[in-house]
């Protein structure tokens, strides 16, 4: 989000849409992590029902695509990615860049985490 309302700062033409669609991010990506696949992986483990796993490997599925997407940043979507890290610095906004290439960075540090786990909840515990 921080990237983004630097990005608007910075004269971007979707800089608004960037900003309003990452500030809807926070509440809908932090409660549907929480239940769409952090609980259902919990009570997958703890009660050991497939139908938990299911659901786990569905959303978490869902969630890694959704890190690629907002790693490429396609402009209007809230992301701060590598299109408008690009975009950003070949227009001499170097604070924005910067910005956009801490969230890059973010978003892949985050999605590989997340695909480990995906991958550790597959294979079983070790």
């Amino acid at each position: 989000m921080v990237a983004c309302i630097f990005i608007l700062i910075a004269g971007s033409s979707d800089g608004g849409k960037d900003l309003g669609a990452s500030i809807g991010y926070i509440p809908i990506i932090g409660l549907a992590s929480f239940f769409l696949w952090y609980m259902p992986i919990y009570k997958g483990y703890m009660k050991e029902q497939a139908l938990f796993y299911y659901i786990y490997f569905f959303f978490c599925g869902w969630h890694l695509l959704f890190s690629i997407y907002m790693i490429i940043g396609i402009p209007s979507t809230g992301s701060a990615g590598i299109i408008q890290t690009i975009s950003m610095l070949s227009r001499k906004h170097i604070v924005a860049g910067v910005l956009g290439i801490v969230a890059s960075v973010g978003w892949t540090l985050q999605g590989v985490g997340n695909l480990i786990c995906y991958r550790q909840a597959h294979l079983g515990p070790p």
